[in-house]
């Protein structure tokens, strides 16, 4: 009886070794005058400082506009909640907005992981801290006021964080 070859799907931290790897070639550099030791390096260290850095650094940014762009859906389906009713929006279209919104945010939780990895990485492999490159941009644009709706729909953008029922405020779709 045959046996069945496991797949075995490599992990992010593989992804990246295997890179390195690909940059890694050791050498032997002159004894230590001291110890007698045989001191070895790795011949490409600072190319693969470079691609793992540029990994890193490309995946940061990912993370920043995947939180941007989060920002900006949330913004939208707040404000087509708050149209529900009018002649161009239903209560379809913003769960369609929210739909994006989950869908960004499970793309997120999976780009700070292979980030993290990508920097942790970094580390084991240069012996060197990664440092995220500084923001140009303001990350949190100033925070408007929420509504407190009694919907369907607000109380699933209350549960994505969209809305806060903390805040409430009198709005075009309030519940009666």
């Amino acid at each position: 009886m045959a046996r069945k070859k496991q797949e075995v799907t490599p992990t992010v931290a593989d992804a990246f070794n295997i890179i390195a790897d690909h940059f890694t070639e050791a050498y032997e550099v002159q004894p230590d005058s001291e110890t007698g030791e045989v001191i070895t390096r790795n011949k490409f260290a600072y190319t693969e400082r470079r691609v793992l850095n540029a990994l890193a650094k490309a995946l940061y940014w990912e993370v920043e506009n995947t939180e941007q762009t989060i920002a900006k859906w949330s913004r939208e389906a707040r404000d087509a909640f708050e149209q529900i009713g009018s002649p161009h929006t239903s209560e379809e279209d913003v769960q369609r907005k929210l739909d994006f919104v989950e869908l960004l945010n499970a793309q997120l939780a999976h780009l700070v992981v292979a980030q993290e990895k990508a920097a942790e990485i970094f580390q084991q492999r240069t012996g060197k801290e990664w440092k995220a490159p500084k923001p140009s941009r303001a990350r949190n644009a100033a925070a408007r006021p929420r509504q407190e709706y009694t919907t369907p729909v607000g109380d699933r953008m209350r549960q994505m964080g969209i809305l806060d029922a903390e805040t409430p405020q009198t709005g075009s779709n309030k519940a009666a």
